[in-house]
Parts: structure tokens; C-alpha cells; sequence
């Protein structure tokens, strides 16, 4: 099984969204791609938004408002699809009805209510807070509203600390979660090598 057609590599797709980053529309591509996650859950959206505010550092808030607007776009149209058919969303996403994120969600929505879409919004992946938000009866508009503006805030603080600080935020944000996974990961095989 090949990820990219022949020819195609993720790096002609880097070099790609290299080329493209600086421009005025690749903002609003990213916001698009953005509302296609809500569905297919692996797009690099901060990654290719970084490269847009780093590509062009005085459009941070533009980049921002693209994202969250994006979001929420595939946000609105997953609400539809859980009014309309529920029980077709539990089918197409197993995976995040069978995890821990699933459970912790309802958990917190029992405990905080509306404010669990608010902050998980902003600072976890939104997708646990909106598919039990949006398949437990809650007014799609108190939703939209909750995650957009906890996202709207977590891109507004991604983007602005990429703008005026890009040596910090690149190396906070994207350096140390690798070395740190891979340092554990070392000190598993060596445990099980013993």
C-alpha cells in the first residue's frame, strides 16, 4: 500500500507547502483542510498554518481566524451529519467510541457541562468534545460557539508565539516531544532486553 500515488512523495508535498506557505489563499486551504479533519482526523493542520505564519509573520491573526473558521466549518457539518444520522457517525469513527478520550469526555460534559467543549476545544483534540457534544442532544450553537472559541483562542496563542518568537515556538512546540518519546522508547528496550 502506497500513502502517495507514484511519483509523489512527502517530500515533493513539503517542498510543496513550502513554495505555497507565503501566499494569500494557502491560509484559507489550510482552514478548508481544517474542516476536513473533523472527518478524516490526520491532517498536519498546525503544521501547515505554522508554515504559513512563518512563511509570513505579519499575517498571524489572518492565519488564525482561517484555522478556527475552517474548524468550525467541519464542526457545523458534522452536527448535521450527528442529527441526521447518528448511528452512521458511531460507524464511521469506531476508533473514538472505543477510546479513553470517548469516556473521559462524557465524563467531563456530566461534571462541567458547556465549558468541557470550551476548553477541550482549545487545548485537546476537539474531536472527543464534539462527538459526544454534538450526539448527546446539545444545541449545536451553544456547541459551534464553544469550540470555536476555545479554538479560535488556541490558534490566536499558536499563531502570535510562531509571529514573534519562531525559535522558541519551533523548538518548545515541535523538538522536545520527539527527543522525549524516543529517549522512552529507548529505555523500554533496554528493559526488555534485560
Amino acid at each position: 500500500f502506497q500513502f502517495f500515488p507514484s511519483g509523489l512523495s512527502m517530500e515533493r508535498v513539503t517542498e510543496a507547502a513550502k513554495a505555497y506557505a507565503g501566499e494569500i489563499w494557502f491560509p484559507i486551504v489550510v482552514g478548508l483542510c481544517n474542516a476536513a479533519d473533523t472527518f478524516i482526523l490526520i491532517v498536519p493542520n498546525d503544521v501547515l498554518i505554522g508554515a504559513a505564519v512563518l512563511a509570513q509573520p505579519q499575517r498571524w491573526l489572518y492565519c488564525a481566524i482561517a484555522q478556527t473558521l475552517g474548524c468550525t466549518l467541519g464542526c457545523a457539518l458534522f452536527c448535521m451529519l450527528a442529527l441526521y444520522n447518528p448511528d452512521g457517525i458511531k460507524e464511521y469513527f469506531p476508533s473514538v467510541f472505543a477510546s479513553d478520550a470517548w469516556e473521559r469526555a462524557e465524563s467531563y460534559y456530566k461534571s462541567y457541562g458547556l465549558i468541557t467543549a470550551v476548553v477541550g476545544g482549545g487545548l485537546l483534540p476537539f474531536h472527543p468534545f464534539l462527538f459526544v457534544g454534538a450526539l448527546s442532544g446539545l444545541s449545536t450553537l451553544k456547541l459551534l460557539s464553544a469550540i470555536t472559541l476555545g479554538r479560535l483562542v488556541r490558534n490566536v496563542g499558536i499563531c502570535y508565539t510562531l509571529a514573534k518568537a519562531p525559535n522558541f515556538s519551533l523548538k518548545t512546540l515541535f523538538a522536545s516531544k520527539p527527543k522525549r518519546k524516543r529517549r522512552n522508547n529507548e529505555r523500554r528496550r533496554e528493559e526488555k532486553a534485560d
